[in-house]
């Protein structure tokens, strides 16, 4: 069976549209859920559960007493996952690959599957050798919003896409059509789009309320090409077992750790990551077109700029070293991740000077987390 993954501390209503989409296309024996919980949980959160699987939902609910005996027998990953954080993702991508998901859906607790989409047929891609037209862009930094229509006609960005990198990108939907489909690949990533509110930063929000509308290209689906970078983010994204041990949803970093806040790019920096060992390892990342909506959850939109900043700063360092690294030891998924995490550490370290002492800290303590996570990645597709 493959899972459904999210983290919530809210009423897990949105399960029920999950259960109905996956009833509606007969999918509820070929995919379950798997809620993960923190030390904060919703009153009603158990009884949501309890009906929705009496409905005929599987739902694996992670609560702190079961990740704490889950992550018993993994010390080492137990202590890099924070409580009180999105982070406790992590848990669920390892609990649903140990328990033989061969694809993993990745989803936050305000994304809803669209009625009339088949939201788990739609990842079937994932797994399958496929020839599909490919998105490029001269500067190697495509801007997938623009396969959607917004209510404002102008420029939107993702959150995470690095600013300095904004408005140079040359990718137009109005050459689509002439772009050749490379040789098939197989597909081992999958970011899926979303309608209503977009998944972009505060500063964006702050000066444009912009709604997504529509898909502009029909039902045809892509894959962004070698070399190639966007942000790709937790909403609506699958990934192939494989590619467990590259798929780490990076630590974030409080106030209080050396003055460094950061927050919100952990599932960005996850997925530049990730793009990176897929095309080191020869195979594909597509972007398909929205199956679900994304009904934001209320938010202090002037927080999201002061946790955003540093990240934004950072981000845009970090996509230098991703556009000049090579990876080379492409035996597996672990074994190329391993090296993305060591020539990271080599060039932080390399760039001591430039780099303020919080940031250094941090990005050394990051590269150290990522090789405990690919360590007990590698254990478990092992098993």
């Amino acid at each position: 069976m493959d899972w459904i993954v999210c983290t919530t501390i809210n009423e897990p209503t949105f399960l029920w549209d999950y259960h109905e989409n996956l009833k509606k296309f007969g999918n509820l024996d070929k995919v379950g859920v798997v809620v993960v919980g923190d030390q904060k949980e919703h009153e009603n959160a158990r009884k949501v559960i309890a009906d929705v699987q009496a409905a005929g939902l599987t739902v694996e609910y992670l609560d702190v007493a079961k990740q704490e005996a889950y992550l018993a027998k993994w010390p080492e990953v137990a202590a890099i996952i924070p409580w009180k954080s999105d982070n406790r993702r992590n848990v669920g991508y390892l609990w649903a690959v140990e328990h033989g998901a061969e694809r993993v859906i990745s989803i936050d607790d305000d994304n809803f599957p669209l009625k009339d989409e088949n939201f788990y047929g739609a990842h079937s891609v994932v797994g399958a050798s496929e020839r599909l037209h490919t998105i490029k862009s001269e500067n190697n930094w495509v801007n997938i919003c623009r396969l959607l229509d917004f209510n404002y006609p102008v420029p939107v960005y993702p959150r995470g896409f690095p600013h300095k990198r904004r408005f140079k990108d040359t990718f137009d939907v109005r050459f689509l059509a002439g772009f050749e489909k490379e040789d098939a690949k197989r597909i081992t990533l999958s970011a899926g789009l979303w309608t209503e509110d977009p998944d972009v930063d505060a500063i964006t929000r702050l000066t444009l309320p912009v709604q997504g509308e529509k898909y502009n290209q029909g039902d045809q689906q892509f894959v962004l090409g070698t070399g190639q970078s966007c942000p790709i983010n937790t909403q609506n994204t699958c990934f192939h077992r494989d590619v467990l041990p590259a798929y780490y949803f990076v630590l974030m970093s409080e106030q209080g750790e050396g003055n460094f806040l950061i927050h919100r790019f952990g599932d960005i920096w996850s997925g530049f990551f990730a793009k990176k060992v897929v095309d080191a390892m020869g195979d594909a990342a597509a972007i398909g077109r929205p199956v679900c909506s994304h009904r934001r959850n209320v938010h202090d939109i002037l927080d999201d700029l002061r946790v955003e900043m540093n990240g934004m700063l950072l981000t845009e360092k970090l996509c230098d070293f991703l556009e000049e690294v090579t990876l080379t030891r492409t035996e597996s998924y672990c074994d190329a991740y391993e090296e993305l995490a060591e020539k990271l550490r080599m060039w932080v370290e390399g760039k001591r000077e430039e780099l303020a002492e919080p940031e250094f800290t941090y990005m050394l303590r990051v590269t150290d987390c990522m090789k405990v996570w690919c360590g007990v990645s590698r254990k478990i597709l092992a098993q």
